[in-house]
């Protein structure tokens, strides 16, 4: 559902990479409707509640998309 691509940046001469933010992208799709929702947090941050909170954010959305027959077909 999401992917994590965090940033990447340079200490000195080494090549391992430190996290600096956290980004997030998920989608949800209900037929012809696609929502699409990112998150930018930066340190100090807490992945497993971005997640969660991404997660939580999808279904609502899903829901509602559902309740109100968002993304059917009109034809």
């Amino acid at each position: 559902m999401s992917r994590r691509f965090p940033a990447r940046t340079r200490r000195g001469s080494s090549s391992r990479p430190r996290r600096t933010r956290l980004y997030l992208t998920g989608f949800v799709q209900n037929g012809a409707l696609f929502e699409v929702v990112n998150l930018v947090d930066p340190k100090p941050y807490d992945e497993q509640q971005a997640v969660r909170g991404m997660t939580a954010t999808l279904g609502r959305l899903s829901a509602h998309a559902r309740e109100k027959n968002a993304g059917d077909d009109a034809s």
